[in-house]
């Protein structure tokens, strides 16, 4: 995989798919990040417009009587159009998109990390140099007298509290992978902790919506557009895994269309690696033993699973606990069919799931089952469909409790 960063040359703007009327509705936002739907549309957008294709109107028909066919490296890569069921999947993987610090890839905060309030409110109100102690919530033991489903546990921190909060924001690498081995790492703000007022800036716009069909200006039809802006120093990255020729032709794009209004943004491969390359370890934790007992999966982008928020777990594991906040709704633009996407409500990433071996399954079966989802392809949690986990959905790495 190789990891390129994206810096728009001005703002962005990226809306999550819910509908949305000039004239009557006045106000659009965009989130925080584009969402992986944005950036695969994107890459394939970028492949499909270099000089090796340059045949949009051949695939939007899967490329039928395009003279470029046979020995094409584009195709094989970005697949049929993106959404026709029983289609080519294609090799072209993505995965992000992350906030880029000083060549520092930084993470969604896990949802499990968490601060007293008091030393919160006071790093966020300009406190800079303070340093937060963490804490990590973990199941409970014994049954939770709570409205949870069977076998479910409730979460409580390790130690008592006063009042906590989850780390808002976004972490170094450093961070969480002590995080991982079961520390409690202390957080400085601008140093291994951002905020989002750290890393954006909300820039409103004022909008006016334009009749598609005569290319002109619609009366009283103005709104305001939330963009959003990086701050200095602040980039986007994503991964890109793809094979065969097509992988060269990345090298030659420079600059492409981001989110809506297709307002532009560099692009480039760096030298720099992810940092999840190397699988964090959780053998070497002074916590985690030989064989893992105990393991938990953190998302860092979104995931859809077919049970709503309930992933399917390997054989040899069960899920006893969950460290969730509210559903993404994440739609869009499918440009390969013209529609909008259907609109998905998404577990979040930070999101926790705690599971444990079953002790009745062989040692040897619970051991492959563990060795398989400590890769970041996460196999463990198969109930997204393939183009979702294609497109960097679900993406997540293991950590110790």
């Amino acid at each position: 995989m190789g990891l390129y960063t994206l810096d728009p040359l001005d703002t962005y703007f990226v809306r999550d798919g819910r509908g949305f009327e000039a004239g009557s509705d006045t106000d659009a936002a965009s989130l925080p990040v584009p969402t992986p739907f944005t950036l695969n549309g994107m890459v394939r957008g970028a492949l499909l417009g270099s000089d090796a294709c340059r045949r949009w109107r051949f695939y939007t028909s899967e490329c039928s009587g395009c003279d470029r066919l046979h020995g094409c490296a584009v195709r094989p890569a970005v697949g049929s159009r993106l959404g026709v069921a029983g289609g080519l999947a294609g090799t072209l993987s993505v995965s992000g998109p992350w906030f880029v610090v000083n060549e520092q890839v930084l993470l969604p905060a896990p949802l499990d990390m968490i601060v007293e309030e008091d030393a919160l409110s006071g790093a966020m109100s300009g406190d800079e140099t303070r340093a937060l102690d963490t804490h990590v919530l973990a199941p409970a033991e014994g049954d939770a007298r709570a409205s949870l489903p069977t076998g479910m546990r409730m979460l409580q921190p390790s130690v008592e509290l006063r009042g906590f909060h989850p780390v808002p924001g976004w972490i170094s690498w450093p961070v969480f992978a002590d995080y991982a081995k079961g520390l409690r790492p202390k957080l400085r703000r601008l140093e291994n902790w951002w905020t989002a007022a750290d890393l954006l800036v909300v820039e409103p716009r004022v909008g006016l919506a334009m009749d598609n069909k005569t290319g002109r200006a619609l009366d009283a039809h103005l709104y305001f557009a939330q963009h959003r802006r990086l701050q200095s120093g602040v980039r986007l990255a994503l991964e890109i895994d793809i094979t065969g020729d097509a992988s060269k032709l990345l090298d030659g794009i420079r600059v492409v269309p981001l989110g809506g209004e297709m307002r532009a943004a560099t692009f480039g491969v760096q030298e720099f690696a992810a940092p999840w390359e190397a699988t964090v370890d959780l053998d070497t934790a002074e916590t985690a033993a030989p064989a893992p007992t105990r393991v938990k999966w953190v998302l860092l982008q979104p995931a859809w699973f077919a049970a709503g928020w309930h992933p399917v777990i390997s054989k040899g594991w069960k899920l006893v606990a969950a460290r969730l906040e509210r559903t993404e709704r994440i739609g869009g633009w499918n440009a390969a069919l013209g529609d909008p996407r259907p609109l998905l409500s998404f577990v979040p990433a930070g999101a926790v799931y705690y599971l444990e071996r079953v002790p009745d399954v062989a040692d040897e079966d619970a051991e492959r089952a563990y060795v398989a989802a400590s890769r970041a392809d996460t196999p463990s949690m198969t109930a997204e469909p393939v183009a979702f986990s294609d497109m960097g959905f679900g993406f997540s790495l293991p950590a110790t409790w």
